[in-house]
């Protein structure tokens, strides 16, 4: 492929491997043109050695790093084009390019910690749910008729059973309709950040979800204030670059606010888009001349409580499913037992 062909666009992956290399480039002296064609030769696929190509290419040309890196695809976030206009002014590229490779790293990590925490109790509670709603589906029926024949005079537990094995796939097929329906809605006239929204008020992942992508923001436009890029101007780069398409929104809510004369600390507490925890610290470092370590730590305090509400979920989450399981079963055994036990008395 030809340095001015199209290039297909970049994964989030790839783009973060792009700036890696660049990043590692630029810490070590070298020329970027070459060392961008060098790596392109040891690419692990050809969409990402055309890309380093054409970023050497444009480079060479005589086009800034920035718009040579934001060439290669909607997925390269456009906060990036200002780190990368900051960090060649101030004369810290590879510094500033590791540490924003850094910090998608802790995104990552961070992710598969809540991840691996909701994993095992989901899937759990999704298998017993199956379980329970095959034998309502397939079970009650013969027993009911079974029980019918018979004349029995059917107890509580076993009037539930039935009932579910009636409503169950109704319901269940009403409930899944809803949800697409009500997301392709969300998605279609309210965009990503209406979805982010909702995900963000469920009862156990809501928290970590926003938590985790408020972090993500901070660190952000910390990075880009440290790098002496105006506060306004930060928080709209970086509401491109954030993963939580709200989280976003708020950035550039928060953004308007301090164009117009408003500090951080005020706009934050007045549209009360983060947690409230973080104002004090944000209030200080803004006082204080020091916003963008104010940023870092109130990020940092965020992940750490991503890192406490994975390690509560781990622990209470499993037995609790535990016991709903074995509600379920022993649900399905009294609805059972107890008329078989009827049946039987009578015959004997």
């Amino acid at each position: 492929m030809s340095e001015s062909a199209p290039l297909p666009s970049l994964t989030a992956r790839e783009a973060e491997t792009l700036v890696r290399t660049v990043a590692q480039l630029a810490g070590a002296d070298l020329p970027l043109a070459e060392g961008l064609r060098a790596a392109a030769g040891e690419a692990g696929s050809r969409r990402m050695s055309s890309a380093l190509r054409k970023v050497a290419g444009a480079i060479e040309s005589g086009r800034s790093l920035d718009e040579a890196i934001l060439e290669c695809g909607p997925r390269v976030p456009k906060f990036l084009a200002g780190i990368l206009r900051a960090a060649e002014k101030t004369g810290k590229l590879g510094v500033v390019l590791t540490e924003w490779v850094e910090n998608q790293w802790a995104v990552r990590t961070r992710w598969r910690e809540v991840s691996a925490a909701l994993a095992y109790p989901a899937i759990s509670l999704g298998m017993t749910l199956a379980v329970f709603l095959f034998l309502a589906l397939t079970v009650a029926p013969a027993f009911r008729g079974m029980m019918t024949e018979f004349g029995l005079r059917l107890p509580v537990p076993t009037l539930v059973f039935f009932w579910l094995g009636d409503v169950a796939l109704p319901a269940t097929i009403t409930l899944l309709v809803s949800i697409v329906f009500g997301l392709l809605v969300l998605r279609v006239f309210a965009g990503r950040a209406a979805i982010s929204q909702l995900i963000s008020a469920l009862p156990v992942a809501g928290k970590l979800w926003h938590w985790s992508g408020t972090a993500e923001g901070l660190r952000g436009v910390g990075l880009l204030v440290e790098n002496r890029i105006p506060l306004p101007e930060a928080l709209e780069l970086a509401a491109d670059g954030v993963s939580d398409a709200h989280i976003g929104q708020a950035c550039r809510q928060l953004g308007k606010r301090v164009e117009q004369g408003q500090p951080l600390w005020e706009a934050l507490l007045r549209t009360r888009l983060f947690p409230m925890a973080i104002i004090p610290i944000i209030r200080q470092g803004e006082q204080q001349g020091t916003l963008d370590n104010s940023l870092r730590t109130a990020a940092r305090m965020l992940e750490e409580r991503v890192h406490n509400r994975s390690t509560l979920v781990i622990q209470i989450l499993p037995p609790l499913i535990f016991l709903m399981v074995a509600f379920m079963i022993g649900m399905l055994f009294t609805a059972i037992y107890l008329p078989m036990s009827g049946l039987l008395q009578g015959l004997a």
